[in-house]
């Protein structure tokens, strides 16, 4: 150091009459101070701000097992190095990474972990300090569910008379594989293409849409920025129909011509149901009818179930209302049964078929009919106010006897019908070849002997 201030005095008395020299003289300074710090001080410490963390685990005992960061509680820590005081000035965040520390770790969970740096480019150095030193992190597996979606168009509906047909509401493609953590993957109770356009329909369209939505179980929406998708644009199908809500009807049918039907009172289960058409040029028929009943069939106590989706599906019109079933109940309060025998005289064979060339005989001598209607008809009728009739239009019998159903008819009233409880009213006819009388009286031709007149 005496050396130094001795070389100083020199300097600073030249300098009073060379400035050039005192220039020289501070360079010259500098280099000295420079030589001896470089031996005195070789490394120095530098602060660096914002250096990144990298979740990059590859090459560890848990990427080996399949594990991945899934999220970190921080992107950056400051740091402190000591490294050669000629390298300092060239150290910045981008000259090192910080990374986590994954020793040991086989298995997916919270975990907290110590925070390490490295040089970017080898340049050699000691960590002082990392602030923070410890980072949060969550390493989880990455799985792959393959998983339906469901279309999701809450601003879309039709106008007055249509209706979007849920069954039919579908995305292409109808099917989606879901790469992500297993935590969250597993999470996932619904997976919907989502359209947020405003449209009010008259007819069918397709919309095309790239947004997918996750749901779990209580509807709560599921962060998706850790997850994958094999398929990014969806088109969802929106089917409109042609709607209308129609009264229902039953056709009675049997009986004699004479029957008035309209004075049986039923009671349906449902009275209106709302159906659809995916053609819109079809007239759907109101009040719809949704079966038959044979008026024979029909006693007291008397029930039907007509299976709605059957008689639908045949012509072609959705059941829109969820309604599978309509039971038909008769209204039986003043109705009562009673029963009758009438005699051969009171059975007519009609449209008897095969014209001259067959013969049709009654063989049975009287036929038994119970009978139903309101309570103050029945009581007073007698087996003189019907008429069974066989009426064989159309029939294609053998030679020989059969039995054949009649039909009843009530001459004092037209709300009175034969049921056919406990039984049929059934006859049995004879059918024969015809043949012609034989002829039993003879023609006698007179004829006229011619006598020759002569003379005697």
């Amino acid at each position: 150091m005496k050396l130094l201030k001795k070389i100083k005095n020199n300097i600073l008395a030249r300098a009073k009459n060379n400035i050039s020299l005192a220039v020289y003289s501070v360079f010259i300074a500098c280099i000295l101070w420079f030589i001896i710090s470089m031996a005195l001080y070789p490394s120095v410490t530098k602060q660096i701000r914002s250096v990144e963390i990298s979740l990059d685990i590859s090459g560890t005992s848990a990427s080996e097992n399949g594990l991945s960061v899934i999220s970190c509680n921080i992107t950056d820590v400051n740091i402190v190095v000591k490294g050669s005081r000629t390298q300092a000035s060239k150290l910045n965040a981008e000259s090192f990474v910080a990374y986590i520390d994954t020793s040991g770790i086989t298995t997916p969970g919270r975990r907290t972990l110590p925070l390490k740096v490295r040089s970017k480019d080898n340049i050699p150095f000691e960590v002082e300090s990392i602030t923070p030193s410890t980072v949060v992190v969550n390493l989880d597996k990455y799985e792959t569910a393959e998983l339906p979606v469901e279309p999701d168009c809450p601003n879309i509906s039709a106008i007055n008379g249509k209706v979007i047909y849920d069954k039919e509401y579908k995305c292409s493609p109808s099917i989606v594989k879901i790469t992500g953590p297993s935590v969250q993957v597993a999470k996932i109770a619904k997976c919907k293409a989502y359209s947020d356009k405003e449209m009010v329909l008259e007819s069918s369209v397709d919309i095309t849409t790239d947004k997918l939505q996750l749901l779990a179980e209580d509807g709560t929406i599921i962060d998706q920025s850790m997850m994958e998708f094999s398929n990014t644009s969806f088109s969802i199908n929106v089917p409109v129909l042609t709607q209308k809500t129609v009264k229902l009807s039953v056709q009675v049918v049997g009986g004699s011509t004479e029957f008035d039907k309209s004075s049986l009172e039923f009671d349906l289960s449902a009275d209106s149901l709302t159906v659809a058409s995916r053609n819109s040029q079809l007239e759907i028929p109101d009040p719809l009818d949704i079966g038959k009943i044979n008026i024979s069939d029909v006693g007291l106590g008397y029930t039907k179930s007509f299976d709605i989706n059957a008689l639908l599906e045949e012509s072609n019109v959705i059941n829109m209302s969820g309604l599978e079933t309509v039971v038909l109940t008769l209204d039986d309060t003043d109705l009562e049964t009673k029963e009758f025998t009438l005699d051969k005289s009171s059975i007519n064979i009609s449209n008897k078929p095969g014209g001259n060339e067959y013969d049709y005989n009654l063989i049975s001598q009287n036929v038994r009919i119970c009978v139903m209607g309101p309570k103050d008809v029945i009581a007073g009728l007698t087996p003189a106010d019907f008429v069974a009739e066989a009426n064989l239009l159309n029939g294609d019998f053998a030679v020989g006897q059969f039995y054949f159903d009649v039909t009843v008819h009530c001459l004092a009233s037209d709300k009175v019908w034969a049921i056919a409880n406990p039984s049929r009213p059934t006859v049995l006819i004879q059918k024969t070849k015809h043949i012609e009388p034989e002829d039993t009286t003879k023609s006698v031709e007179e004829s006229t002997v011619p006598v020759k007149n002569q003379r005697a």
